[in-house]
């Protein structure tokens, strides 16, 4: 494997994040240099496509002609002598710089991205000598499929591809869609298409379930009935019709809906789930499924009615329009499908052999929703770092658990992140200075901040690199194997680790609302602060932020019980042939609720600590802080007397739930923001 792919194989997934916070991505032409002999200090270069040599610009000799994969610069950052050869494109490339300054800044604070770091080079110089005195080296990487690693690491490579598209489009081939661009398609409706290489898969794949449909082998939804009705045969005269009935009979959900945008997500997670080509779906209704995500036919999906094991239910109802039934939003309207797909001048579609099963056979609605969850996830974390350090700041926290000395005694990733985080919301902060230093050691939701976020980030990195997966994956049941000519029964609808990934987030963000719970109570304790009861002059005959304190309890008692597991709660089914199940739609929506009132009462918290610094004076905020504190005080003013309180938290959410605030801090600490395509797309 190439030394850039055993780089990014090496990474987790909250280095990757800061991988593409750090970097910059370059489109370069050939003739560009990108080390020059000589020079010291060399950047970290990763070649994500074109060529490059490697060569002595004095004696013209060449040393090696590097592809796509290949890292430059690492041995900058075990020596500090000039480089020995000068680097030159020889094409059109694309390039992912690592600046050295912020490389050494991340490699002295972080100790266990060091040890991968230095132990990738080690692995890759110890090979590289063993090819010098060794034609045939038992370690080695030898011909044919690539392995896990490599698998994980040419998807990163994707990622950071993709930050550098400039297409206004989306393709879709059914191995890289990113949680980006999930978003992106359903709340800018970006456009879709599809590559030629998933056109492909999709007519092999196609010519597979031909040949078998007129067979007379059993072939599970394709000539026999489903689930319970497995053994029941169905002929070739009835196979259109049955298709056709499938989605029928699978329309079985009930009110609440999904929004529009969660629709459009789950229809991109199922297109591209067919474009890898297992679902052997006919390639014109492929396509009309496309036509109706471009033109914004978005069908009226129900939330309730899948158990978690292919979401045989939502998926029949957003596939129903195809055939003329159901109903779709169109130009804002809720409508029946027939009626929108006249208005639009399209036609119902013909079903043929397993059409509708590979429609529905699939886990789209808690792929696709689940990724918009873990966006706004996102930011939430991103949110809840900024609160803590404005009531760090009000409350005059001691800052000693940020000490920098202290990630290298217990280096948890996430940990150290959110650490740096506030460290940096926090520069210039008076908290700093022992002259206001209130007390040797606070209240455990100010002294542990980072001990709680930081495990919440490395349980979300967990969960997207689950999602991402998911989306990339075929889990239809059956799959087609174009390669053999074969369609096979198998297990690929079972979401155990998306369910679980999402159960754990549940239980985090429990964690995470229950410190900001306490921290905004010890806010409104005059023994705690020092400053007026419940944070208002003239107490008693005002009652300030006091009487919040019963909201956030309430919020917080919310996040908990939907902290309980939904996904042990199944029952047999299908005549007891579906005997277990994950309930994976209900897990991600029960923590899209979560996320909700988490977000109000990260709301209140910075609410109240914007009204207890107003009380402090003398004090100075932190860089961060400062900026957050002056764009909330631009929408909600201080409090002097009381006032309906509840439009002052409403203003506020509005400002966590479109980036507002998150902008407001970007151009002072760049380190804190989320994925800038998550913040303004949402």
């Amino acid at each position: 494997m190439k030394l850039g792919l055993q780089f990014l194989a090496q990474l987790s997934e909250l280095d990757v994040d800061w991988l593409l916070a750090a970097g910059i991505p370059e489109v370069l032409p050939a003739g560009a240099v990108l080390i020059e002999k000589g020079q010291r200090d060399s950047d970290l270069i990763l070649l994500l496509d074109g060529e490059a040599r490697v060569f002595d610009p004095e004696s013209g000799r060449e040393f090696a002609l590097i592809e796509q994969g290949e890292l430059l610069g690492e041995i900058s950052f075990i020596d500090k002598k000039g480089a020995t050869a000068t680097v030159m494109t020889t094409s059109p490339s694309r390039v992912f710089r690592l600046p050295n300054t912020r490389l050494d800044e991340k490699l002295a604070r972080d100790p266990v991205f060091a040890g991968r770091f230095y132990r990738m080079l080690a692995g890759f110089l110890s090979g590289r000598l063993r090819g010098l005195v060794s034609d045939d080296d038992p370690l080695a990487p030898r011909s044919g499929q690539p392995d896990g690693s490599e698998v994980v690491a040419r998807a990163r490579l994707d990622r950071l591809l993709y930050r550098m598209q400039r297409r206004s489009d989306v393709v879709l081939n059914g191995q890289d869609l990113t949680l980006e661009q999930v978003v992106e398609v359903a709340f800018a409706r970006r456009p879709v298409t599809v590559s030629e290489a998933a056109e492909a898969r999709l007519a092999a794949s196609r010519a597979v379930v031909d040949a078998l449909a007129g067979s007379d082998r059993p072939v599970y939804g394709l000539n026999t009935g489903l689930g319970a009705l497995r053994s029941f045969r169905v002929t070739p005269e009835d196979a259109a019709s049955f298709q056709h009935k499938i989605l029928l009979s699978h329309a079985v959900g009930i009110p609440p809906d999904y929004p529009p945008h969660v629709s459009r997500a789950i229809m991109l997670a199922r297109l591209n789930g067919m474009a890898r080509g297992g679902a052997g779906v006919s390639p014109a209704v492929f396509h009309r499924l496309l036509q109706l995500l471009n033109r914004d036919i978005v069908p009226v999906i129900p939330r309730r009615g899948s158990v978690g094991m292919a979401d045989l239910a939502p998926l029949a109802h957003m596939s129903l329009p195809l055939v003329g039934e159901g109903e779709v939003w169109y130009r804002g309207q809720r409508m029946p499908a027939a009626a929108a797909l006249a208005s639009a001048g399209l036609a119902p579609i013909a079903l043929g052999p397993k059409d509708g099963v590979s429609l529905v056979s699939a886990n789209s609605a808690a792929t696709g929703h689940g990724a918009l969850v873990l966006a706004r996830m996102i930011k939430l974390l991103s949110h809840a770092d900024l609160a803590a350090a404005l009531s760090i700041d009000a409350f005059l926290a001691n800052p000693s658990p940020l000490d920098e000395r202290l990630i290298t005694v217990r280096p948890h990733q996430g940990q150290v992140l959110t650490t740096m985080r506030l460290r940096a919301l926090l520069e210039g902060s008076s908290c700093h200075d022992p002259r206001f230093r209130r007390s040797l050691q606070d209240p455990i939701s100010f002294r542990c901040i980072p001990h709680v976020h930081g495990p919440c980030q490395e349980t979300l990195a967990v969960a997207r690199r689950v999602v991402e997966m998911e989306l990339n994956s075929t889990t239809d049941n059956p799959v087609v194997l174009p390669e053999v000519g074969d369609i096979v029964s198998n297990g690929n609808f079972h979401p155990a680790g998306l369910a679980l990934a999402f159960e754990t987030l549940s239980l985090s963000i429990a964690h995470l609302a229950s410190i900001a719970a306490s921290r905004t109570l010890r806010l409104n304790d005059p023994a705690m602060t020092g400053l007026p009861a419940q944070l208002i002059a003239r107490p008693g005959l005002n009652s300030g932020l006091g009487v919040l304190q019963k909201t956030v309890t309430m919020l917080n008692a919310q996040v908990r019980y939907l902290a309980a597991p939904a996904s042990l709660d199944f029952m047999p089914v299908a005549g007891s042939i579906e005997d277990h199940s994950t309930m994976a739609t209900t897990v991600v929506g029960k923590l899209e609720d979560q996320i909700e009132a988490a977000e109000q009462i990260l709301s209140i918290e910075m609410l109240t600590a914007a009204q207890a610094i107003d009380l402090r004076e003398g004090t100075t905020l932190g860089r961060g802080t400062r900026a957050a504190y002056d764009r909330l005080r631009e929408a909600v003013p201080f409090m002097a007397e009381d006032r309906n309180v509840s439009l002052d938290v409403a203003t506020v959410c509005r400002l966590v739930r479109d980036g507002s605030l998150l902008s407001a801090v970007a151009g002072e600490t760049a380190s804190l923001l989320s994925d800038d395509r998550l913040v303004t797309a949402m």
